[in-house]
């Protein structure tokens, strides 16, 4: 009988430890998962939640050594600081454009004491290859406007259909 207890118990750590590993699931989810780009100095991570007939997104960014980051929470606010001091606040508001049903972002970047660069962007973001990439296309912005694909556009690849820390 211990040795069926024992044999139990190995299998159930053995499926913690497999279920631990493994990557996150990631299917074509529509606008909602967490999505990243960057390279080994600079991440950049857009999580999309769905609650009702609106969405959430947050963003974050952090270099590797942790003196640039921009930490923000579900309700669309944000702080960017270098080497442990603000430099900007941020603000998101997102919507679903009517003409093309496409999610749109805008986004309000207020500089602070150490950083007087004020920036206002509206992104149309449409979601690609099987729903694994998502793109960013600035549509606008500081009131400039571009036709999607003529102005600066970011691509995401999505890393989980979940978001991590929902609200």
């Amino acid at each position: 009988m211990r040795w069926f207890v024992r044999t139990g118990q190995m299998v159930m750590l053995v499926s913690l430890v497999l279920a631990c590993r493994s990557r996150p699931r990631i299917t074509d989810r529509g606008y909602e998962g967490t999505w990243q780009r960057g390279n080994d100095r600079v991440r950049s991570t857009i999580s999309i939640l769905k609650r009702g007939d609106r969405y959430l997104f947050r963003w974050s960014q952090t270099t590797k050594d942790e003196s640039w980051l921009v930490r923000c929470g579900w309700d669309g606010r944000c702080v960017e600081t270098v080497d442990g001091k603000k430099v900007s606040d941020y603000v998101f508001r997102t919507w679903i454009d009517e003409k093309t049903g496409r999610l749109m972002v805008e986004s309000s970047r207020t500089g602070s004491a150490t950083s007087k660069v004020d920036v206002h962007d509206v992104d149309q973001l449409e979601v690609e290859a099987g729903g694994t990439t998502l793109v960013c296309h600035t549509v606008e912005r500081n009131g400039q406007r571009y036709p999607v694909g003529g102005g600066p556009a970011r691509w995401f690849s999505k890393i989980a259909d979940k978001v991590f820390d929902p609200p």
